[in-house]
């Protein structure tokens, strides 16, 4: 495996003997060519954490057992990014309890280092879908406009066949009709116009994507968690605008409930930034008031079930540090957002239902700033501070 690995990856395999001893309680695995010695008894919900442990109870823990569903490997000559994706089944961590641990590896780092929980994992089916190559985000001339186009284009169809039998039925009827066919034909086309418009000046020709307007400082030792519905192009714009920052990137995607069709189209195109988590808007996997900055860009809107949407954004309040902010971007429901879009801002939640799901999760308004004049962003914080 390690030469075929070698050959057909940059994994870097290397082979080593590894032995162990397993019994009901308890098992030892050794390899003294890889430098490891662990030994550990099974436990249950009642087994102590590791000593030291930052998390309070397994639960919590659990949040962080196990792998990241994807791979990555980068290209930086070609500027693109190899990814490969694991599915899995069966997944339940069990706690067990470390007697000893060694690992030569670990050792080498040389750095301070405190076991946080320990799982193991029996009969997990577990298989690599094909891989996929994806090219770096670098927005490109109009890129915005191109991919509404792209992910939208069954609205756009329907309109151009309902502007031709429109068109066709000036035939059909008297003449008396005409003017006031023209006026709809006209109606279509500019409604069409203004739509594409707007849709170019918001996402290619404004600051938006610029992240100037953006005025925060997020450095080292500072956390911060992108969160979007299956579609992402601002994390790797984030992490180049704050490069010291730790950052947390989540999908909380759920084609059952997210049935958008545009995000499962630009999911297909897309890939997801490296160590994009996939969650439940149910449960953030972060640890209670760890959290400096949330971010939410033009998704929010996408969670349409209104208790679904009280329960992401407790989550939301609960990983937030006491200082910490959460910057919501979104087209509102309002007049602009009609005049541009049409039935299109139906699509859009109103700036009454925002508000609401704030007050109910405990999240206040700091300040509200306009990106365009049909783009709002919220800067909310803990109730009751207005840093």
């Amino acid at each position: 495996m390690s030469v075929m690995g070698n050959i057909f990856s940059s994994y870097k395999y290397e082979t080593g003997n590894i032995k162990i001893d397993e019994s009901e309680t308890e098992i030892k695995i050794h390899s003294h060519t890889l430098g490891i010695k662990v030994h550990i008894m099974r436990g249950n919900e009642n087994t102590l954490l590791p000593l030291h442990s930052p998390f309070t109870n397994w639960a919590e823990a659990r949040k962080f057992a196990g792998p990241l569903p994807f791979t990555f490997s980068t290209d930086k000559e070609n500027k693109s990014v190899l990814i490969i994706e694991g599915v899995r089944t069966n997944w339940q961590p069990a706690p067990v309890s470390i007697i000893h641990a060694d690992f030569k590896f670990i050792r080498a780092l040389n750095i301070p280092c405190t076991l946080a929980n320990a799982f193991i994992i029996d009969h997990v089916p577990y298989y690599w879908k094909k891989r996929k190559k994806g090219i770096a985000m670098k927005r490109k001339p109009a890129q915005g406009l191109l991919n509404v186009l792209r992910f939208n284009w069954h609205f756009y169809v329907l309109v151009i066949i309902a502007f031709i039998m429109i068109a066709l039925s000036k035939y059909l009827l008297s003449e008396t009709y005409s003017p006031f066919i023209n006026l709809i034909l006209i109606g279509l086309t500019m409604t069409m116009i203004v739509s594409l418009v707007v849709t170019y000046y918001v996402y290619d020709a404004s600051p938006l994507y610029t992240m100037q307007w953006l005025n925060m400082k997020c450095d080292s030792g500072c956390i911060m968690v992108n969160m979007h519905a299956g579609f992402d192009e601002t994390s790797k714009l984030l992490q180049e605008k704050f490069k010291h920052a730790t950052m947390h990137v989540f999908d909380f995607y759920n084609p059952a409930t997210h049935t958008e069709v545009s995000i499962k189209r630009a999911r297909k195109v897309y890939p997801p930034y490296p160590g994009t988590v996939v969650i439940e808007t149910s449960l953030i996997p972060m640890a209670d008031k760890r959290v400096n900055f949330v971010m939410l860009w033009m998704a929010a809107h996408e969670i349409r079930n209104s208790t679904e949407r009280d329960v992401f954004f407790n989550e939301i309040n609960r990983v937030l540090a006491i200082d910490g902010k959460v910057i919501l971007v979104e087209h509102i429901r309002d007049v602009n957002n009609f005049l541009a879009y049409n039935l299109g801002a139906f699509h859009f939640q109103s700036a009454s239902t925002w508000k609401k799901a704030f007050a109910k999760s405990g999240l206040a308004i700091s300040d509200v700033q306009k990106i365009t004049p049909f783009v709002t962003v919220y800067y909310l914080t803990k109730n009751g501070n207005t840093n």
